[in-house]
């Protein structure tokens, strides 16, 4: 019963997550993506701005434009698909571990997959990540069973599994998935499965399966040549993705370099993993023993699979936490069977304690922060002068439900409280609202902007591109609105057009908090303004 509430809390926590309106800058851009399909009713070719995208494929803009389609241009609509994906992804990451495990810890695996802080952010700032990830624990189950019993079945819905890996992200989704599979087949000693004439009808499938993606980039690039990119003509989109793309992205070149770190994935995996860090951490060093003394293993599709991944990775010369997230149904399985031997460690019964009890100080510093002085820091005290003394005289047997219930919480508070406050710092979503308000009675207008700068809440909200113009075109269109980023007093003082100021909204790069923006006495500090201005028409 307990299981089911946690997974209930995971449920109501990610449910308010739809509500929250979408971060920039992967999150709008990829919405905004998804929205122009549906506004140019082209379902081939994606587009950056007003630029060609050759980078991820494009499973997940489908996924979220035909649910846009179906139920309106919102973000919750926007997100719908990728939820319901990570659900999926839970639902197989206990699949997979029952293969191996007895009930109770299966479970307690879709548990940890589906509380793990990254899997909870990316089920509010979805990005392709989400649906990558589900395929991947997808593809893993059905291949682990074929390992196990050599059902046929399972080897083909585990190559359309991994062709929606690929489908969703390219190459990474095959090395998610492959590396754990040749891990397994070496430990298991069934290499001539590979050589059987099913797994030729595997590979028929598979092709099958990213045949829709291959089209789509064929229609985009293989038939514009003259399509520039990155400062390159000529590209393949075909031979991009099924080539190009990981190896741009591992060289730095193409995508640029942003962190020569070789221990990036391994120290971006303490918070990307939280809270089951500790358990993780001890579950990968006890497997580590185990090998190391010669003990038999249970099986290595995570346990190596999973360190051949972050290897691997770790050589890449563009990197991001979310590349993280197609692991996390591995280290889920590879964790899960370790909750109850950790339970019965004292040492490691209190640091998980100390770990709880600083997420709640932590949650208590967010609400004082964003609170503006709200009953909502008096209740959040309250629980906290509650919960840490019941939590620390509670049985070590219980650390584990204290977990999921603390951060369960959490992410709550996170979604109902946090991140709608820190949004309103986003400056394109008040803009949007006050766009809608204005435009009432008005001609029907662009809204322009006078640089290259992304706008993608703005442009989301507005259903609407901003156009970009030179200031000296200013003086030619009939009218409109104009989005700036400077003071239009200073701006426009050049400008013989008549203008008004619509709104001013207060604005901060919200995913790189520091700790004066956080600090509400020197937040103003951090600030700069956008601003919405009505150009009237020439008289």
């Amino acid at each position: 019963m307990t299981d089911r509430i946690l997974l209930l809390l995971m449920a109501v926590a990610m449910a308010f997550g739809l509500s929250v309106p979408l971060m920039e800058n992967d999150a709008a851009q990829f919405a905004v993506m998804a929205q122009r399909m549906i506004l140019e009713n082209d379902f081939w070719s994606l587009y950056k701005g007003t630029e060609p995208y050759l980078d991820k494929p494009h499973l997940h803009f489908w996924l979220s434009a035909w649910s846009m389609k179906l139920f309106g241009l919102h973000h919750w609509a926007y997100r719908l698909p990728a939820v319901i994906s990570l659900w999926l992804g839970g639902y197989s990451v206990y699949r997979w571990s029952l293969l191996s495990q007895p009930k109770h810890v299966a479970r307690w695996a879709a548990i940890i997959f589906l509380s793990t802080y990254s899997i909870v952010l990316a089920s509010m700032d979805v990005r392709t990540d989400a649906v990558l990830t589900a395929a991947v624990a997808w593809a893993l189950w059905q291949f682990a069973d074929y390992l196990t019993n050599e059902r046929w079945n399972n080897l083909f819905w585990g190559a359309l599994a991994t062709a929606l890996a690929f489908s969703a992200k390219g190459q990474l989704g095959l090395v998610l998935v492959g590396l754990p599979v040749l891990a397994q087949l070496w430990h298991s000693k069934k290499w001539p499965l590979l050589f059987r004439w099913p797994a030729v009808i595997a590979l028929g499938v598979f092709a099958l399966g990213i045949s829709p993606v291959l089209y789509a980039y064929y229609l985009q690039f293989d038939l514009h040549p003259e399509l520039v990119i990155r400062g390159v003509d000529q590209r393949s989109g075909v031979f991009f993705i099924l080539w190009e793309q990981s190896f741009e992205r591992m060289s730095g070149t193409g995508m640029g370099t942003n962190s020569p770190d070789y221990l990036f994935f391994f120290h971006t995996f303490l918070w990307v993993f939280m809270p089951w860090t500790l358990a993780g951490c001890y579950a990968w060093a006890s497997r580590w023993k185990q090998i190391k003394s010669a003990r038999k293993q249970p099986e290595s599709m995570t346990y190596i699979g999973v360190t051949a991944i972050m290897v691997l990775i770790s050589f890449a010369q563009f990197k991001l936490p979310h590349y993280l997230n197609g692991t996390l149904p591995l280290w889920a399985v590879l964790t899960a069977p370790y909750l109850s031997v950790l339970a019965q460690k004292r040492h490691w019964v209190i640091a998980q304690k100390t770990l709880l009890t600083l997420a709640l100080v932590f949650s208590g510093v967010l609400v004082w922060a964003f609170g503006n002085g709200s009953h909502l820091g008096v209740w959040v005290a309250l629980v906290g002068v509650v919960a840490l003394p019941k939590l620390w005289r509670s049985p070590s047997g219980m650390i584990w439900r204290y977990t999921g219930v603390i951060f369960g919480g959490i992410y709550l508070l996170m979604h109902v409280f946090f991140y709608p406050k820190l949004l309103e710092y986003q400056s394109g979503i008040s803009l949007a609202k006050a766009w809608h308000k204005d435009r009432v009675g008005k001609i029907d207008a662009p809204i322009y902007k006078l640089d290259d700068q992304y706008t993608w809440s703005m442009d989301f909200y507005t259903h609407q591109p901003l156009q970009k113009m030179d200031k000296q075109e200013l003086e030619s269109i009939s009218a409109g609105w104009l989005y700036l980023d400077d003071d239009p007093s200073v701006l426009l003082k050049d400008s013989t057009r008549s203008w008004t100021l619509i709104k001013k909204s207060p604005h901060y790069r919200i995913t790189r908090l520091n700790w004066s923006f956080i600090h509400p006495k020197t937040r103003d500090l951090q600030l700069s303004h956008r601003y919405l201005v009505w150009v009237s028409p020439d008289q």
